[in-house]
Order: C-alpha cells, then structure tokens, then sequence
C-alpha cells in the first residue's frame, strides 16, 4: 500500500473570479500532478497529467479517465494534498459529479474513494507553525 499525492492546477478562461472565492464555476481543470510512493522513504512515480483539447466536457472526461487509470495501477491507501480540502477536492468532487449528471459517469464516487484517506498537509502546516 502506497501514498499518493495530487495536485490539480485550473484556469478561469471565462471569467476572473472575485477575491477569495472557491466557487466551482470560475474554474476549469487544466492539470492534475501526481506522485506515488509505497514507501515514504522511497523514490516516487511522478506524472503531470494536462487537458488535451478546449474546455469542453469531453476533456475534462478525458483528463479524469486518464488520472484514474494512473491511479488504478497502484496500490493507494493514502492521498495527501496541501489546500486540498479547500481547493483540489472540492473543485474534483464538483466537476465529477456536474460529468456524472450530463455524461452517465461514476466519476464522483471514484473521487469520494480516492479522498476517503485524505490527508491536508496545509492544516498539518498551519498548526505546527
């Protein structure tokens, strides 16, 4: 068993969002990197996976299919993330299940799954420093 660590970047190509939001809808999935250890002493499988086309929803289908075959070849019981719980995993959970109720995916509960042994570094930060 393993440690997997994501880190989503997006864009706002349609509209700035204000100052200090998190609403879903000022942002699209660009890129996901990723990094997998089984040991945490041990060197990580590294990959950045990035959007192959617009911002329509077959790309981001794409990009989500792609990220959970990566994932699916590993043996992950932990997800660490810094600001996940703010940002990557409500911008994740939000874009999968807008995918399942338009294209007929399983994307949300795929994401719940990788999220149930989720560990935010930046509240580990914050407390310790």
């Amino acid at each position: 068993m393993g440690t997997l660590v994501l880190d989503v970047e997006t864009a706002s190509p349609f509209e700035e969002p204000p100052d200090n939001t998190n609403d879903t809808q000022y942002f699209e999935f660009f890129s996901v990197s990723l990094a997998y250890a089984d040991e945490l002493n041990g060197t990580p499988e590294t990959e950045v996976l990035f959007r192959r086309g617009d911002w329509g929803d077959q790309y981001t289908i794409d990009l989500y299919e792609r990220l959970f075959e990566w994932c699916d070849r590993r043996s992950v019981d932990r997800l660490l993330t810094y600001n996940g719980t703010w940002f990557d995993g409500t911008h994740l959970l939000t874009w999968a299940r807008d995918i399942d109720d338009s294209a007929d995916r399983n994307f949300l509960a795929r994401t719940e799954t990788l999220f149930e042994n989720h560990v935010d570094v930046a509240l580990a930060a914050a407390d310790e420093y």
